[in-house]
């Protein structure tokens, strides 16, 4: 019930106590609310998305889309895929249709 489907009610509880923080205690750091850990493993189901992604891109050598994330899920492909030095990664499309292209270099 918390983490609702695809995660949607806990980003927006994330959202909430993340803004109850800043506003009690100002600038504070940032922090994920995390429920039977589901942060840590979607965070982890990215980064092997990416990275079999990226396979496929050096072995079709064509461009491969990612699906529609948010901003943090496509900055964790972003990090996963730079030290790749034949992967090329940036970021397409508008609002909540945005994703990461992969790119043969």
């Amino acid at each position: 019930l918390l983490i609702g489907e695809g995660g949607k009610n806990l980003i927006a509880l994330n959202y909430l106590v993340r803004r109850i923080a800043e506003k009690k205690f100002g600038d504070a750091e940032r922090f994920f609310v995390d429920v039977n850990d589901y942060h840590k493993k979607r965070i982890e189901e990215v980064k092997d998305m990416a990275r079999m992604h990226a396979q496929r891109v050096r072995y079709f050598k064509k461009d491969i889309e990612m699906p529609p994330m948010n901003a943090y899920e496509r900055r964790i492909v972003h990090t996963v895929l730079q030290e790749s030095p034949d992967i090329k990664t940036e970021s397409a499309g508008q609002g909540m249709n945005r994703h990461v292209v992969i790119k043969p270099l």
